[in-house]
């Protein structure tokens, strides 16, 4: 999607706010939200090519429909095969543990996040614990949260994505119900796929 440092928006969306360095941030026709991951380097699996991620964790509008937008109560309690499903309705894909990667190391080269804060305490990041309401919080809840443009990456709710084996797949991005030291933003763990939890959620890329 990337041309000579210069972005492609996709059909249907427009730009709203930010940077390549800051989080570019682009809108589609029903105010859905997504923000540009330029392509780069991991922390451990290699060259990762630039993608879309939604800026906010999937949740339903008034309407039954799933959206990427401010202000709203994320899905929970969801399965693997039930978030495969929400993200092709989005016409979507569930984002991999390397792309997670590669949003993690563009965090640290942009200065948005230090290692210390993504590998050993990112408390002060996202909806913990030991420094959130101790539950669950509707999108866009705390400015404080919004790392380069991307509301509560660490903490709130788990994320489910592709990455795993036949009967498990990868979570990431930490919990509201564990403190910011324990499951900071860099610890990932598996879960089995048909499994459901009331602090697992999604988001995706385009």
């Amino acid at each position: 999607m990337t041309n000579a440092n210069i972005i492609e928006i996709p059909n249907g969306f427009k730009y709203i706010l930010g940077t390549e360095k800051t989080g570019l941030t682009i809108e589609d026709l029903f105010g859905n939200q997504y923000v540009w991951i330029p392509e780069g380097e991991t922390i451990e699996d290699g060259f990762c090519e630039g993608f879309f991620f939604s800026r906010y964790e999937i949740a339903i509008d008034a309407d039954g429909k799933f959206v990427s937008k401010a202000d709203r109560y994320p899905i929970v309690d969801i399965s693997y095969l039930d978030a495969q499903r929400i993200a092709k309705s989005l016409n979507a894909k569930l984002i991999s543990n390397k792309q997670f990667e590669r949003i993690i190391k563009w965090l640290i080269e942009t200065n948005a996040m230090s290692e210390e804060e993504i590998f050993k305490d990112s408390s002060k990041k996202g909806n913990y614990k030991n420094s959130g309401p101790h539950r669950m919080v509707k999108t866009g809840f705390n400015t404080a949260w919004m790392i380069n443009n991307i509301d509560n990456l660490a903490g709130n709710l788990w994320t489910w994505t592709n990455s795993g084996d036949e009967k498990s797949k990868i979570l990431r991005g930490g919990c509201c119900m564990l403190d910011g030291n324990y499951a900071p933003l860099g610890r990932k763990c598996l879960s089995y796929i048909e499994g459901s939890r009331f602090y697992t959620g999604l988001r995706v890329i385009l």
